[in-house]
């Protein structure tokens, strides 16, 4: 599947491309299950759909789900039946996607809603906002706000940095998120409030990020994809490739492959 700023949801098999559906406006997010046909995508118009994807002839619109804010959503994020939408309103919307029902909608005072993060190993929720900070949530906790931790992830004396993307780092208990500070921080969730246990300052702002074991990958906005070594102290990349000729937005890492999309509307494998 793809999306793009024309707002055409488009399913490929090699180089036959099928359009699911034409939104009102660019679609700012996609997201698809690892272990079933279903797929998620959000619109800058509101709207934000669920589908089931069988094939060219069979996918179809499960459901849409009803708004929780009035504003674009900007970020989702789901693990099992709970599904999250954050938008430029500064609100966090929580759905079943079971019953593809509105289960509530959390908001603290932050800006724009602008990543989402829900951990393998962690029960809470992460989002990254546009002021610059994390923050941990936990659907248990009743009430509009069920957030349990907020950390100055990417302020300074200089301003904020909005966390433009969030990556769990597999085999361990480490995320990590990126700002427009130009930096890359790694943080363990064991000891959250303790600081990044490792921090990278990036030439260029980073818009994406992929794990790969403990290797984060990152495009940023000169089109670069940089690869560091979480496990070393080394605060240097272990290497960079110059993929897109305008900023990468989107990653991907297999232990065999390496997909980049950039702004210039190339994917490359």
């Amino acid at each position: 599947l793809s999306a793009g700023m024309d707002g055409k949801l488009i399913l490929w098999t090699g180089t036959r491309a099928t359009e699911l559906q034409s939104y009102g406006a660019s679609i700012s997010t996609l997201l698809v299950d690892a272990n079933e046909p279903i797929a998620l995508a959000c619109a800058y118009d509101g709207a934000s759909t669920l589908w089931r994807v069988n094939g060219h002839h069979d996918s179809t619109c499960i459901a849409t789900l009803a708004s929780g804010s009035s504003a674009p959503a900007l970020c989702a994020c789901w693990r099992n039946d709970l599904c999250l939408i954050g938008d430029r309103d500064g609100s966090i919307s929580a759905y079943s996607t079971e019953s593809c029902s509105l289960l509530g909608v959390w908001k603290e005072p932050c800006g724009h809603v602008v990543s989402l993060l829900a951990t393998e190993t962690d029960t809470s929720y992460i989002s990254g906002s546009q002021d610059g900070c994390l923050r941990f949530w936990d659907q248990r906790i009743s009430g509009k706000s069920p957030c349990i931790h907020t950390i100055e992830a990417h302020r300074s004396p200089r301003g904020a940095g909005a966390v433009g993307c969030l990556a769990e780092i597999t085999g361990g208990n480490l995320i990590a998120s990126a700002g427009a500070d130009g930096h890359l921080r790694v943080w363990d969730t064991r000891n959250i409030t303790a600081g990044a246990v490792r921090d990278y300052l990036c030439e260029a702002q980073p818009h994406c990020l992929a794990a790969l074991g403990p290797m984060l990958i990152s495009g940023d906005a000169k089109g670069n994809i940089l690869c560091h070594d979480t496990l070393s102290s080394r605060s240097s990349c272990c290497w960079g490739l110059g993929a897109n000729r305008g900023a990468v937005r989107a990653l991907d890492a297999r232990p065999d492959l390496l997909v980049a999309v950039g702004d210039d509307g190339n994917a490359l494998v």
